[in-house]
């Protein structure tokens, strides 16, 4: 599942507000921020706005986003390393 977090207009003491209580991992509790959880985001605007996915350009908006859980399969040595438990 997504974790999708809004996070309403606010002023620039709200907002450093706000990224001191998701240091702390209290931004949730904000009357700014409005979380939700989904497998599946459909994302559009009023005017065109580019995608950026980790980086690289997405294409524009409207844009819809599916978790594909367990989608990605990965391939790694049978002795453990810092990165991975075999089991």
């Amino acid at each position: 599942m997504f974790d999708l977090i809004i996070i309403k207009k606010t002023n620039v003491i709200n907002f450093i507000h706000l990224a001191n209580a998701a240091l702390r991992g209290q931004h949730l509790n904000d009357p700014t921020v409005l979380y939700a959880q989904a497998k599946k985001i459909h994302v559009q605007a009023d005017k065109a706005i580019g995608i950026n996915l980790d980086g690289e350009y997405g294409g524009q908006l409207p844009g819809e986003f599916i978790n594909l859980y367990h989608h990605l399969q990965m391939i790694v040595p049978r002795e453990q390393n810092r990165f991975f438990q075999v089991k």
